[in-house]
């Protein structure tokens, strides 16, 4: 079975179950080979999306993301997120105002930082109000790379 993806960010590996898209993340999940629980369909899609996405064949991924856990502000927060548009950003301060609580700012911007399934949930597009690009989890590089990626389309 297969999980990676060889990208210009480096090699991702793709987390999926029954429910629909875990993670995408820069380092091979542990139970990844535990079939009962993993959805090889879906992985095997996720990995074609991230392939079209990177050579510019789609904007747009649809792909279900699971959401069993989460507090009903983590996931309104990443649905807002996946609704900002392919080579466009947002700020958090946007993004807290489409959640039940427009004032938890930092709140949503921990959420966004926390985001599992980032590039399919684009928390690469999510900047300070001030324009300003904030800390990514996988390094400013890469952000950069992502929001220039989509500005060339």
């Amino acid at each position: 079975m297969n999980n990676s993806i060889k990208t210009p960010i480096g090699t991702l590996y793709v987390s999926a179950d029954k429910s629909g898209v875990c993670s995408i993340s820069k380092e091979q999940i542990d139970n990844f080979e535990n079939q009962e629980t993993t959805d090889q369909e879906l992985v095997n899609e996720a990995l074609k999306q991230l392939k079209e996405y990177f050579n510019k064949e789609i904007t747009s991924f649809s792909l279900p993301i699971s959401r069993i856990n989460g507090t009903s502000l983590q996931q309104e927060t990443l649905i807002a997120v996946e609704e900002v548009p392919y080579g466009q950003t947002s700020t958090y301060k946007k993004i807290a105002a489409q959640t039940s609580n427009p004032l938890a700012i930092r709140a949503v911007a921990k959420h966004v930082a926390n985001n599992s399934c980032t590039i399919i949930v684009p928390c690469h597009r999510i900047i300070h109000s001030n324009k300003n690009t904030p800390k990514y989890t996988w390094g400013s590089e890469i952000k950069t790379f992502l929001l220039e990626h989509e500005k060339t389309v």
